[in-house]
């Protein structure tokens, strides 16, 4: 069962400045004024009638009276950060551009790989984009500073104030 908006306030307090979730009632081992959540992988979640929730989905459902389709974006990539100017709704494309710089990337830049078949013309360095599912190359290129400049161009066309080079 998804809990209602109306629901969800008489259970817990949100402040959008801070994005902090307290509880207005007595429940389990806390009481009432305590912060709502844990951290469960890289989200806040919290219980609301036997149920779990991400909290950047109850802030949105909170302020709009609406669930988010499908997604709520973290400005500042900061998974704890709920405050309200930090949030936006967005697709799963959106959601994707506006994320950091992946742990097996070599290059040091997004959107950025080797390619060593042009090694031999003196291109040693590719890059791409995806969006909607479908990865689009951008070209191959003599340096790796060259090909994240064409990514950069590639995101902001493509995603606009979701677009993160890095």
């Amino acid at each position: 069962m998804v809990v209602t908006q109306a629901r969800l306030k008489e259970m817990l307090s949100y402040d959008p400045l801070t994005g902090v979730f307290l509880w207005r009632v007595d429940r389990g081992g806390k009481k009432a004024g305590e912060t709502a959540g844990c951290k469960k992988r890289t989200y806040i979640a919290i219980s609301v009638d036997g149920c779990i929730y991400r909290a950047h989905h109850l802030a949105w459902f909170y302020m709009t009276g609406e669930w988010p389709d499908p997604f709520v974006d973290h400005r500042d990539l900061n998974k704890h950060n709920n405050a309200w100017v930090n949030l936006r709704e967005a697709t799963k494309s959106q959601n994707q551009a506006n994320i950091g710089l992946i742990k097996s990337n070599v290059s040091g830049f997004k959107g950025v790989s080797r390619y060593r078949a042009g090694e031999a013309y003196g291109k040693s360095w590719q890059a791409s984009i995806s969006k909607d599912g479908k990865s689009r190359h951008l070209g191959h290129f003599a340096t790796k500073e060259e090909a994240h400049a064409a990514y950069v161009v590639a995101a902001q066309n493509l995603f606009g104030e979701f677009a993160r080079a890095a």
